[in-house]
């Protein structure tokens, strides 16, 4: 890539990007080490990188390899500036999960400046709508405003917002690269083996995700299916994916599931998706406004342009793609989240990442494609771009914090210094074993800190020599501490 001006400008642009987003998941809204979960995604290294027949989670090679190196990082590299491993467990998960974001926009950036051949700063104004949306769509009222970035708890970022940035940002550099099912790997390349290796950990992310790039390059092989015995690139990955799939469908966490294909309740299942995109929401709303206008103008337009170049017939090869794209994703994820249980996972905003990631690239296409046909239109942009950031980044309307119960994230990472601290405190003294006094939580397993946790607390203070030696740890509910941090 030959750098000039233009391309300086937009890495300036991607960033800030990137600081935005880290100042945002590092201080705004943080994500803190606190439940079960995190103790135990942070210790536990996959044994092997790569899918595991019956393992519970079968094909999660790049969350359960990505998370636990977070904490030799922020161990080692970060804690001994900040002299808080709580703290830089936050930092380094702020800093890869910006680093997907960054990526993400960068790609859907490019995408827009090729496909449409605008500008650098019209492609840039396009890339901060799209990005603003992301924290735009669900905010209706004045607290806890849910946004497609979010998630429930550290693990979960790891688990389901950063697979689908992976896959996502995979079909953005399709796009702009024009990788073609006829593209031959060759091992003698690196660009070749860098690719197959993304490849693999984008297939090998989630089951819940990997569909947001298999759509892709279904919607693409079927499109060239008359040359299908060249689409070799595309007839591999596709089986790869449906070898993940069956790893997937026997795996442990599969087989945990007892409701049977018969009693797939894929129309209730079905109705909750529906209630995620129809809802009254003042962010849903403002994202159809913004289809109607720019999908109404550019049909005017495509209409009435009586010889079609290549940018018409992109266009319109590319929203019709896109649209296969969204219907498959929509089938695929009611049948799988079916079979996970009624509305277990439909409704999360990080599952339903995929399905907006298309419908922005159709709204945001559709803008560009006017822009391009109607430069007198960009005078808009400017307002529409200032309107759409003023409107995500209104202080009055607070943002869901990515914690379990909603627990204020400085409370959260005062109750995993405490836990650290007794740990330590107890080796200080020369035990073998200790109780742990944690936060009462539920009456099954005492969840966000559950009874079998204690293993995990050891194993990732051990591990990352924050105590000198292992320890056998029993967790004791304590009401006091509920007290003390004003946990309800």
């Amino acid at each position: 890539m030959v750098m000039d001006k233009k391309s300086w400008g937009e890495l300036a642009f991607v960033l800030v990007v990137f600081l935005v987003m880290l100042a945002f998941f590092a201080e705004v809204h943080p994500i803190v080490l606190y439940d079960g979960d995190d103790w135990n995604g942070l210790s536990r290294q996959r044994n092997i990188a790569f899918p595991k027949w019956h393992d519970h989670n079968p094909i999660k090679v790049l969350p359960e390899s990505l998370m636990p190196l977070v904490a030799p990082v922020a161990a080692y590299a970060v804690q001994p500036f900040l002299g808080d491993f709580v703290s830089s467990v936050t930092l380094v998960s702020a800093l890869v999960l910006s680093a997907f974001i960054a990526l993400y926009v960068y790609f859907f950036l490019k995408v827009m400046e090729k496909r449409f051949s605008l500008e650098p700063w019209v492609a840039c104004l396009l890339a901060l709508m799209f990005l603003s949306f992301h924290f735009l769509v669900f905010r209706n009222g004045n607290y806890d405003n849910a946004y497609l970035f979010g998630s429930t708890n550290l693990t979960c970022y790891f688990h389901y917002t950063i697979p689908a940035l992976w896959n996502s940002s995979l079909v953005l550099f399709f796009l702009w690269r024009g990788i073609p099912g006829t593209r031959r790997i060759e091992g003698r390349r690196w660009q070749d083996c860098l690719l197959v290796f993304v490849f693999y950990l984008a297939i090998c992310s989630s089951v819940l995700h990997n569909i947001i790039f298999m759509a892709y390059i279904s919607v693409e092989f079927f499109w060239h299916i008359r040359q299908w015995r060249e689409q070799r690139l595309y007839m591999g990955l596709l089986a790869a994916w449906f070898i993940t799939l069956l790893f997937e469908g026997l795996g442990g966490r599969a087989g945990q599931m007892e409701i049977s294909l018969t009693e797939l309740p894929v129309g209730q299942t079905f109705y909750s998706l529906m209630n995620v995109l129809f809802q009254n929401n003042k962010g849903i709303l403002m994202m159809l406004v913004f289809v109607l206008i720019f999908l109404g103008s550019s049909l005017v337009i495509y209409r009435r342009r009586r010889e079609k170049d290549t940018v018409d017939i992109a266009y319109r090869e590319g929203q019709q793609k896109f649209l296969a794209c969204a219907l498959i994703w929509s089938a695929y994820e009611v049948l799988v989240c079916a079979r996970a249980g009624v509305g277990g996972y439909i409704d999360r905003t990080d599952v339903t990442m995929g399905l907006f990631f298309y419908l922005f690239f159709l709204m945001f296409s559709a803008s560009a494609y006017v822009f391009h046909r109607k430069p007198g239109a960009l005078v808009v942009l400017p307002i529409l771009a200032f309107i759409i950031s003023c409107r995500t980044i209104n202080a009055q309307q607070s943002l869901v914090e990515s914690t379990m119960g909603h627990v204020p994230p400085a409370i959260c990472a005062e109750i995993s210094r405490d836990i650290i601290t007794q740990v330590q405190r107890a080796e200080a003294g020369g035990a073998a074993s200790m109780e742990l006094h944690v936060p009462k939580g539920d009456d099954r397993d005492n969840w966000p800190h559950p009874n079998y946790m204690g293993e995990a607390v050891g194993r990732l203070l051990y591990g990352q020599g924050l105590i000198p030696y292992p320890i056998e740890i029993t967790i004791v509910p304590d009401k006091e501490m509920n007290e003390r941090y004003g946990i309800r």
